[in-house]
């Protein structure tokens, strides 16, 4: 294996890399203190469906609730199909889904930050993902 090509491509893309390192850095070390999403949220909120409802009729919930969020429901009830209608499961199954969203942010910000030619890449990103981070990091 050529050592010299994967040395090019680390290089090309160490900003996103070094980003995901440390996102996921900071991620263990929140579980590591024993900080953990609360599940009271899930079924207390008035813009959450219940998790039995969206179980049995996903997309007949959707639709008789059209007045609230339905994609975000829609991901709720995805997890509710797949895990039951356990309220600590599917908080997981949404802080598991938030990482992945928060990964592909980083990597696609930076990406577009390259495709438009910024110079400076680090200031610009953490000025434009600084309030996404304070969203994702007040659910937990």
């Amino acid at each position: 294996m050529n050592y010299d090509i994967i040395y090019r491509r680390f290089k090309k893309n160490y900003l996103v890399l070094s980003l995901i390192f440390i996102f996921i850095i900071s991620r263990l070390l929140i579980f590591s203190l024993g900080i953990e999403p609360d599940p009271k949220w899930i079924g207390s909120l008035m813009q959450h469906i219940s998790l039995n409802l969206l179980k049995d009729d996903l997309f007949g919930s959707l639709f008789y609730f059209h007045s609230q969020p339905p994609l975000w429901n829609f991901i709720i009830g995805l997890g509710a199909k797949l895990l039951g209608n356990n309220p600590l499961k599917v908080s997981y199954y949404i802080l598991f889904f938030n990482l992945i969203s928060s990964i592909c942010i980083i990597f696609f910000s930076v990406k577009v930050l390259e495709l438009i030619k910024v110079k400076k890449k680090k200031n610009i990103f953490f000025n434009i993902n600084f309030n996404y981070f304070i969203t994702i990091n007040n659910f937990l």
